[in-house]
């Protein structure tokens, strides 16, 4: 789902840039090369430049003048998500705001399962720009919540409730499984390489497949997060519904 008021996030020129300076924060003209998919100096860069200041004063970037890159205001897209659910009339409390804050924190992890959107930028024809970066934030969010609220429901041994530690703070539990993961991954990586398998080398697994495991962490906030808060958060997903009513039916079926 997505907001329908047009806006610098949700159209044009300033929604690409936006997403792909969330997916990796970099200077202006690097972004304009991603943006076009180019190693070389870019076309038409007098036109980003603007575009760029515009997020900026808006406060959708941040701009760090140690590495000169511009950074996404997680705040920021919390509140623009924010608004998305509130026209469901569905509100987040302060620790639902911080268990969207963590996943949106997880960069790396969207830049794995955002490749086809970056793919879609690149090859549109020049000056078309069709890509919503709202509705990429509201789809990826929405799905993971959703898929996972299903496996949740459906975990009848309740290990996927075990997970959470609730001696620890959310953060706390965050941060533990974080370095238990980096130092299971390290070791795994360690003895792959070691183990000389053709299979690794091939691009499908080099470009994602060992991404993805390597942020598996990222993946592992979602099981950490509440049934309640994923409840909310598949709701920015338009195919939610469908879950939705599944998970209805499953609660009705277990009551009866």
């Amino acid at each position: 789902m997505s907001r329908k008021k047009e806006g610098l996030l949700t159209t044009g020129l300033s929604s690409e840039l936006y997403l792909l300076a969330y997916i990796e924060p970099d200077n202006a003209r690097k972004l304009t090369q991603k943006l076009q998919n180019t190693s070389v100096n870019p076309t038409n860069y007098s036109k980003t430049n603007p575009v760029i200041h515009d997020l900026t004063i808006k406060k959708y970037l941040k701009h760090n003048q140690n590495d000169e890159k511009y950074y996404v205001n997680i705040k920021k897209l919390v509140e623009e998500l924010e608004l998305i659910l509130k026209e469901c009339d569905i509100t987040l409390d302060d620790n639902e705001k911080l268990h969207l804050t963590k996943i949106l924190e997880q960069n790396e992890f969207f830049k794995i399962i955002s490749q086809d959107v970056v793919k879609k930028i690149q090859e549109q024809e020049k000056g078309i720009h069709k890509i919503n970066a709202l509705d990429v934030f509201c789809e990826r969010i929405g799905m993971f919540s959703s898929g996972i609220l299903l496996q949740k429901k459906l975990d009848k041994s309740g290990n996927l409730d075990n997970l959470y530690d609730s001696d620890l703070s959310f953060e706390e539990n965050i941060t533990e499984f974080q370095e238990i993961w980096k130092e299971v991954y390290d070791n795994a990586s360690s003895e792959i390489n070691s183990a000389n398998i053709p299979l690794l080398e091939h691009p499908l697994v080099q470009e994602l497949f060992l991404p993805l495991m390597k942020n598996l962490d990222s993946l592992m906030i979602f099981y950490l997060i509440p049934v309640t808060t994923l409840e909310k958060l598949s709701r920015l997903w338009k195919g939610s519904e469908g879950i939705m009513l599944s998970l209805d039916l499953i609660d009705k079926f277990v009551k009866d």
